[in-house]
Order: C-alpha cells, then sequence, then structure tokens
C-alpha cells in the first residue's frame, strides 16, 4: 500500500512541537542591552552612529589610483618570477626573499651595487647614478663580488646558440 502525501495549506498547517530548552541556557546575558534595537537606536539618535559598527577606524580617500585585487596581485606574481630568474647566488644575497630584493632595490642608495649586479639596463643608467657608483669605487671596495656581478651578466645575456646552416648537426 502507497502512502498518500499530505498537502497542507495555509489553513490546514502541520503540527509542529514548540521548542524547548533544556537544562541552563547557553546564551550570555551579559550582552542583552547591546543587542537590545530600541537601545541601538537610542545610541544612533544621540551619536549620529550605529554603536557596533563605530568601533572599527574610518577610512577616508580617493581610492581610484589603488589597482584591483586581480590587478595587484598580478604585480606581486610578475616580481616573483622576475626574481626567480635571477641568478642563484644574487638570490641567496638577498636570503632568497623576494621582499628583501625589492626593498634593497627601491632604496636609491642602492643603485651602485644594482649596477654592479648588472641589474640595471645601460639605456637607464643616467650621468648621476654612474657618477654615484665612480664616487663608491673610489672611496671604497665595491659592496658586490666580482663573480656575482659575472653570474648576474650571464643571466641577462640571451641564451641563444648558434644555428648550423648545413643542418647536419655539426659545427
Amino acid at each position: 500500500m502507497v502512502k498518500k502525501t499530505k498537502i497542507y495549506n495555509r489553513f490546514d498547517t502541520p503540527k509542529v512541537k514548540p521548542f524547548e530548552t533544556t537544562g541552563e541556557s547557553l546564551t550570555q546575558q551579559s550582552h542583552q542591552k547591546q543587542t537590545d534595537i530600541h537601545y541601538i537606536l537610542s545610541q544612533y539618535r544621540n551619536t549620529g552612529q550605529i554603536p557596533n559598527i563605530a568601533q572599527g577606524q574610518q577610512m577616508y580617500g580617493d581610492f581610484a589610483s589603488v589597482p584591483e585585487y586581480s590587478e595587484a596581485l598580478n604585480l606581486v606574481i610578475e616580481a616573483e618570477n622576475s626574481f626567480a630568474s635571477l641568478p642563484a647566488k644574487v638570490r641567496a644575497q638577498f636570503n632568497n626573499n623576494v621582499e628583501d630584493f625589492l626593498r634593497f632595490a627601491e632604496n636609491p642608495d642602492n643603485i651602485p651595487e644594482l649596477i654592479d649586479l648588472g641589474l640595471v639596463p645601460d639605456e637607464n643608467i643616467t650621468e648621476d647614478m654612474r657618477a654615484r657608483v665612480e664616487a663608491r669605487n673610489k672611496s671604497s671596495q665595491p659592496k658586490v663580488s666580482s663573480e656575482l656581478k659575472r653570474d648576474a651578466e650571464e643571466a641577462t645575456e640571451p641564451q641563444t646558440k648558434p644555428v648550423n646552416p648545413k643542418g647536419d648537426g655539426g659545427a
């Protein structure tokens, strides 16, 4: 025998047992005043701010120039990929940490070291930069070892092999 499905309407509703709490209530009664809508509205009338929302630090400003999340994430990924393409010895000098490298590279006082590492393309080196490098070289020994400079230069050179026009595999 098939059980018949009962269809209810708003006049004929199913009988539901009311919820009953057994034992001690877990609700914290100390928050009763702060959650009372009448108290919240009276606070709003007095101060002009909703009490629960006013706890945070407000920030006002023009944030139109701030990039979208995806754009900012792409910038971070691009920086990590660029750092990963540097020679291992150069990365080790910065503890393999992209943030340490960026902090170092953004400091104008470190331009001579960046030039010595070969990380600044020749077309971007200004006369002021060249003068700073020469002044630093005259006053003290360069901070960057020649071995690191050579490794950086090798990493920035194009990695192409000569093509044999005959195609026979020989040199």
